[in-house]
């Protein structure tokens, strides 16, 4: 039988193909970005993360220095400097504790931190209070139940219109393979050169069909397509809408999945460089020139509280703050 393609089906098939080459881009962008990201995140285990313990070990020393100075017998200030010495060194270590958590903090700034800010116990949630909690948690799930009873209209048609593109997609795989296997078979190829290339096809057909790939089925489809005998119908105007619907769901997928690529966990560490700008090395780069100069400076900074000049650095310090 000629192939019968009405304008509807050709319009369909024209989608079909459109469809294809754009669910092909999407994949490429989204292998490049991983890539991409991949990249940046090796940048940042490399040169950045090694840089920022080191900052993290100057901004320690130079707590450690204050707190050493705040305690030093000699140390004479006015109450008002004074005052703002403690919330210097608070501050200090503040900084520090999203970092080191409490318990991490070295034993000195720890101890200096609860001396400054008169730390109380925290307080106990009463056995009462949590049975109230686990009590509301209980209700809600049996909220939940009746909620699930009283679905609306829409969530309905949703779940049917799920269950029926799964049957589609279920019958179409079939129905698919079926269709390519007698068209591409070797068996019956006389062709020598021919042959091996039909092998070579019927391998990735036989895999596409072993993981249930409508996608990869319809896409080999497009690539054998001058390869199918004149015979060969062309799938009906009502199968390629099926086959379209599955595919434009793919394009959503594939989009939504590129945006949140950024945000997978594994790439939690690198996230805050990419707000403002792309993905890229270049906000990275310029992020580790600037922790390796701070570095440099505190630790030249510590360096000179610890000399002999360092209470009247110190003290001009505080006065500079106090000012």
């Amino acid at each position: 039988m000629k192939r019968k393609v009405d304008q509807d089906c050709a319009d369909d098939r024209e989608k079909h193909s459109q469809l294809v080459k754009e669910i092909k881009g999407l994949s490429e962008k989204q292998e490049e970005i991983s890539k991409q990201l991949d990249e940046c995140l090796l940048f940042y285990l490399e040169k950045i993360a090694p840089e920022e313990r080191r900052l993290l070990e100057a901004v320690i020393e130079r707590a450690t220095s204050y707190c050493h100075l705040y305690m030093s017998p000699t140390m004479r200030l006015p109450k008002e400097d004074l005052l703002v010495l403690e919330k210097l060194i608070l501050s200090e270590i503040n900084s520090l504790i999203p970092s080191l958590g409490m318990e991490g903090l070295p034993k000195d700034l720890k101890r200096m931190h609860q001396q400054l800010t008169r730390q109380e116990e925290p307080t106990k949630v009463s056995s009462k209070k949590e049975e109230e909690v686990s009590s509301g948690g209980g209700g809600g799930s049996g909220g939940g139940g009746a909620q699930e009873e009283r679905k609306t209209k829409k969530q309905i048609q949703s779940e049917e219109e799920q269950t029926e593109e799964k049957k589609i997609k279920k019958k179409s795989i079939t129905k698919l393979y079926k269709r390519l296997v007698k068209s591409l078979h070797p068996d019956l190829e006389q062709d020598e050169e021919m042959k091996v290339w039909k092998e070579e096809a019927m391998k990735r057909i036989a895999l596409a069909y072993e993981d249930r790939d409508l996608f990869a089925l319809l896409e080999l489809e497009e690539e054998f397509f001058d390869h199918l005998p004149e015979e060969e119908e062309v799938e009906d105007d009502e199968e390629l809408m099926a086959y379209n619907a599955i595919l434009e769901g793919k394009v959503e997928a594939l989009r939504a999945r590129i945006n949140q690529l950024v945000l997978n966990p594994r790439y939690g560490s690198i996230q805050r460089f990419f707000r403002l700008q792309g993905i890229g090395t270049c906000s990275m780069l310029a992020e580790y020139e600037r922790i390796k100069e701070t570095v440099g400076i505190i630790r030249g900074f510590v360096e000179n509280l610890q000399g002999p000049d360092g209470e009247d650095l110190f003290k001009s310090l505080v006065k500079e703050l106090s000012a």
